[in-house]
Formats: C-alpha cells, sequence, structure tokens
C-alpha cells in the first residue's frame, strides 16, 4: 500500500481514538458535543477508513471531509483555541486532497 494512504488511515485511526475518548470523557464546557462525534464525525471516519488505492475518489479540488467542514462553519468550534479534536480534522481533510 501506497505510503500517503497508510498515512491516511493512521490519522483517521488516531481521528477514532480521540473521539472515543472524548465522548468516555465529556465535560459540559467542551466545544463539541456527543451527537457531533457520534452521529456525523464517528460514521464518516468509518467510511474514510476502507479507501485505499484502488478507491474511486472525486476529483481533489471537490474532496473535503463534512465533519472538517461542519466544525468549521456550522457547529461553530472555537478557531482561536483549536481543540485536538478539530487539529485533527483538519489534518485528515488536507491529507484526502491528496490522495
Amino acid at each position: 500500500m501506497d505510503i500517503k494512504y497508510i498515512k491516511f488511515r493512521f490519522l483517521v485511526d488516531q481521528c477514532i481514538r480521540i473521539c472515543i475518548c472524548k465522548i468516555n470523557n465529556m465535560r459540559y464546557d467542551d466545544e463539541y458535543t456527543t451527537d457531533e462525534i457520534k452521529n456525523v464525525i464517528l460514521p464518516e471516519m468509518t467510511e474514510l477508513k476502507k479507501i485505499d488505492k484502488m478507491s474511486i475518489l472525486p476529483p481533489a479540488n471537490e474532496r473535503y471531509i463534512t465533519s472538517y467542514a461542519c466544525a468549521f462553519k456550522l457547529w461553530g468550534w472555537n478557531m482561536k483555541k483549536l481543540s485536538s479534536l478539530f487539529r485533527i480534522l483538519a489534518k485528515i481533510n488536507a491529507e484526502y486532497k491528496h490522495l
């Protein structure tokens, strides 16, 4: 398997671990909700894990991670103090464009 796919899968696995940790340790003041993690981020990461070199992907300029877009534009996560979850979503979004 190509190194970029290995790196991508590693980031996705890391995001899943962060999500599970966040769900188990959710605090009232966290910027993300259990619903955002369980209903949007984790399902998307599960689908992204299936991507390999043989996958047919949309053109690079049309590839983005929905979770990243939602956190950035819809959910209103803090862009001045980035959480570990947002940082990993940003990395996955950038890597996805280069597959």
